[in-house]
């Protein structure tokens, strides 16, 4: 208790972390266990200078800490003297400014009744997310460690952000379904990348969902005028956080089962994605898996022509700019070839103009497709123009 208080009084932003874990023995202890506590801060740190005396009796890192913070310097010592009565041992890295970790061992005997562990979340709570995108906005590593695997169970595809700034680049980019927004952030903060979100017509409707330390009425009502769905506080609940994330993402389940009922005719499809931007590949590959193709993916135009022969396609998705050799160029010596001169091939491109749909068609490509995708459309002209 005495270290996790001193990690709360001298950290002033960032955050504090308790592990336990169980230590090997050196000897026969019969049925004891040796655990080892740490309490690891973001806060001042200590000066090296005075690291010796640390856990010496009424004995502080700094004279102004008195007088700042108060204490008497006699905790650590104590600690240190009741945990070698527990045949521990006790001790710490610090460096100033950046943190502490202070930790200590012991030796205890398990209890003679098993504890009932009391908790209301079952499986049957945690939500089942297959083919469901989140973001998760938090620029903190340890509640994104905590976020991811917390989501990880429900089978969701996650993706993180460190601030609002890629969050709101990252929304426009990718399939997003719901987005788990800290609210506290450098570069740009939650609720103001949820105003510039909701700014953007086409997520008007997207479940964006507060997951914030700040749980205060003020921070509530700043929640829910810039547009956010919910508020999920931290130290996150889990049966809680399952709950609200469930309702946030129902909308989007029921679009996406409806959709993969809809696309069953892509069952056994193979298609060849030609397709240089990491963003884009995602989007694609988890669009057309959904709707039962199998994906195969080609980083440029060559990689492309090198695919297809040694393996059998029946649709090739062509981005236009790429390195080493461009879709127009790779759909031509596709063309060239007498074996693959009636492959669907699809123009998949930021490139809209007349001009743009005239170059692809005479290169040998079979239609044209825009940036960013409308799945709904990409899916029904797969199925119409692939014969299985």
């Amino acid at each position: 208790m005495n270290f996790a208080g001193n990690a709360v009084k001298f950290t002033r932003q960032g955050g504090i972390t308790v592990k336990v874990r169980t230590l090997p023995f050196t000897q026969s202890q019969n049925n004891s266990l040796r655990l080892k506590f740490e309490i690891i801060d973001t806060g001042i740190g200590i000066p090296h200078s005075q690291q010796g005396k640390l856990f010496q009796s009424f004995q502080q890192a700094d004279t102004s800490i008195t007088q700042e913070f108060g204490g008497t310097g006699l905790g650590l010592a104590i600690s240190k003297k009741l945990i070698a009565l527990m045949g521990g041992d006790v001790g710490f890295e610090s460096i100033e400014g950046s943190g502490s970790n202070f930790w200590c061992t012991g030796i205890f005997l398990p209890g003679n009744q098993p504890i009932e562990a009391e908790s209301s979340l079952s499986e049957s709570n945690v939500p089942q997310l297959q083919n469901i995108h989140i973001l998760v906005a938090e620029d903190n590593l340890l509640n994104q460690q905590i976020a991811t695997e917390l989501l990880a169970v429900t089978g969701a595809t996650v993706t993180i952000a460190n601030n609002g700034l890629e969050a709101l680049e990252l929304v426009q980019k990718l399939p997003i379904d719901c987005i788990l927004m800290d609210l506290r952030m450098p570069e740009m903060d939650g609720l103001t990348a949820t105003r510039h979100i909701r700014a953007l017509p086409q997520y008007a409707n997207l479940p964006i969902l507060a997951f914030t330390a700040n749980a205060s009425d003020v921070d509530r009502t700043q929640c829910q005028k810039v547009g956010m769905n919910g508020f999920i506080s931290k130290p996150v609940e889990p049966a809680i956080f399952y709950q609200l994330l469930a309702t946030a993402c129902q909308s989007a389940l029921n679009e996406k089962n409806s959709a993969k009922a809809d696309c069953g005719e892509l069952d056994g499809v193979r298609i060849l994605l030609a397709e240089d931007d990491p963003f884009n590949q995602q989007i694609a590959e988890e669009l057309l898996s959904m709707a039962g193709a199998t994906v195969i993916i080609a980083d440029n135009g060559q990689v492309a022509l090198d695919l297809l022969q040694n393996e059998t396609f029946d649709c090739v998705l062509m981005d236009m700019q790429m390195p080493v050799l461009d879709g127009l160029k790779a759909t031509q010596k596709i063309r060239s070839n007498p074996a693959l001169t009636d492959l669907l091939i699809i123009a998949m491109t930021a490139n809209n103009s007349n001009e743009d749909k005239e170059r692809c068609l005479q290169a040998g490509m079979n239609a044209f497709m825009t940036k960013p995708i409308e799945p709904e459309t990409l899916a029904t002209l797969l199925a119409v123009r692939t014969r299985k």
